[in-house]
């Protein structure tokens, strides 16, 4: 081989190992360019993050709560629930009063029409036992010098009944000292003379009248009450006692 064949041959062969200065710039700008959008969205994310846990952590923090208030609003309501039905029986038996006097209206839905003689066969007994009410109280008046108490109540989802009883003015006197709530109830004992339709039709709120539901008069003298305060326990008799078809 000619001497400067192989002086060019070894150039060729020492090429790959030099270095391009500008090659390795761009490779250095590339690298730098990397890690800068590398910091800038690792700076971008903590940001985020940050505000994310800012924004969210009081809203954690009140959920909590709020879960914890719906937790002990549950427990309370349970014993209000137990408290009540404790005070009812207990007023029931004391006085000998009948209770399930809806299951005595068999064959019925919760959506029939009741009609005033079926009930009377019902709560009108030869022993004249009294008879237990849940009802709202709508007013308290006087007739002939005595007062007279109207409270209205569901016999089932169709007819309502209105109670129309005489007291004592010890009586009247306490119960004007009651809670006036709208959504208060009273579970009430009664001596029943007489059942008849009533003229006025009530509403679905148990107070007022409209064009709704048909009641019954039940007319009589009160023995005793208990005040109540919310109560829905006769709405679930009502769907537990009475078939729910048309």
């Amino acid at each position: 081989m000619a001497p400067r064949e192989a002086v060019t041959e070894r150039a060729h062969k020492m090429q790959p190992h030099l270095k391009n200065p500008l090659a390795s710039q761009g490779r250095e700008r590339t690298r730098w360019a990397v890690i800068r959008r590398w910091g800038v969205e690792s700076i971008f994310l903590a940001v985020v993050l940050v505000a994310l846990w800012v924004y969210f952590a009081p809203n954690r923090a009140e959920f909590a709560k709020a879960k914890r208030r719906e937790s002990e609003k549950a427990v309370s309501s349970t014993t209000l629930q137990r408290e009540q039905r404790a005070a009812i029986l207990a007023l029931a038996k004391r006085y000998d009063a009948i209770t399930g006097w809806r299951s005595r209206l068999g064959g019925r839905t919760a959506f029939d029409s009741i009609y005033s003689a079926e009930f009377a066969s019902v709560i009108l007994t030869s022993d004249r036992r009294p008879v237990l009410f849940i009802a709202s109280l709508q007013d308290v008046g006087q007739a002939d010098g005595r007062y007279v108490l109207l409270l209205d109540g569901l016999i089932n989802f169709h007819t309502h009944f209105r109670l129309h009883l005489s007291c004592s003015d010890l009586q009247a006197n306490s119960i004007l000292g009651k809670p006036r709530d709208e959504d208060g109830r009273f579970a009430v004992i009664a001596e029943i003379t007489s059942v008849d339709s009533e003229a006025e039709r009530l509403s679905s709120d148990e107070g007022g009248s409209s064009s709704g539901h048909p009641a019954l008069g039940i007319r009589g003298n009160l023995v005793a009450f208990q005040f109540l305060g919310p109560y829905s326990d006769d709405l679930q008799e009502i769907l537990a006692t009475f078939r729910n078809v048309q």
